[in-house]
C-alpha cells in the first residue's frame, strides 16, 4: 500500500489529515488506534515501509563500499 492510499484509509475514519487543516493529535491518535487493533491495511503499509527501508539500507551499505548501482540489459539492478 502506498502512502497516499494509506492516508486516505485513515481519513475514511472521519479524521482530516494535518496538512489539510486537521488536528495533529487527533491524527496521531487514530494512527495509533489502527496499529493497536492490527488493521490489515495499516500492516500492509508497515510492510511496504520496512521493505523500502531495507532496500535503502542495502543501497547505502553497498555504495559506501565504493560500488556503483548499474541497470542490467534485462532490466535487473546490480552493483559493480
Amino acid at each position: 500500500m502506498d502512502k497516499e492510499t494509506w492516508k486516505s484509509h485513515i481519513e475514511s475514519e472521519g479524521v482530516i489529515r494535518p496538512s489539510h487543516g486537521g488536528d495533529l493529535n487527533a491524527w496521531k491518535d487514530k494512527v495509533v488506534e489502527h496499529l493497536e487493533r492490527q488493521c490489515g491495511d495499516c500492516n500492509d503499509r508497515r510492510r511496504t515501509r520496512s521493505i523500502a527501508r531495507n532496500a535503502r539500507m542495502r543501497h547505502d551499505a553497498l555504495t559506501s563500499c565504493g560500488l556503483v548501482r548499474v541497470k542490467g540489459a534485462l532490466g535487473g539492478i546490480y552493483y559493480e
